[in-house]
């Protein structure tokens, strides 16, 4: 029974381990973006709104699309509305294309 748990557990671990690298190899961001980090070091679940952060601000539109299809709009909305640190320009364009009202931002919030 004992030798059953260990498998399960490294089993896990490998496809944990093998989802990581697919989605190191399927989200293709360019990195020059995380100019003060080691980019080989980001933790794609773990570092969500750095990611997003980086790639609205100074990415182009097609790395932008390869972040919406990998973490979905429910997930960029619940972390960037929280940013405190996005620019004008940037939040213009969350608002639009998550169709969320300007004053839910805390950004624009905070700064009037």
């Amino acid at each position: 029974m004992k030798f059953r748990g260990l498998f399960f557990m490294e089993l896990f671990r490998l496809i944990t381990a093998f989802d990581e690298l697919f989605y190191l190899w399927m989200v293709q961001l360019n990195p020059a973006l995380f100019w003060d980090t080691d980019p080989v070091k980001i933790d794609y679940q773990l570092h969500a709104r750095y990611i997003m952060m980086r790639v609205l601000m100074f990415g182009k539109l097609e790395e932008w699309r390869q972040v919406m299809a990998f973490y979905g709009k429910e997930k960029i909305a619940t972390e960037l509305v929280n940013e405190r640190e996005l620019d004008v320009k940037s939040v213009h364009f969350l608002c639009a294309l998550l169709d969320i009202p300007l004053d839910k931002f805390k950004c624009y919030s905070e700064k009037q």
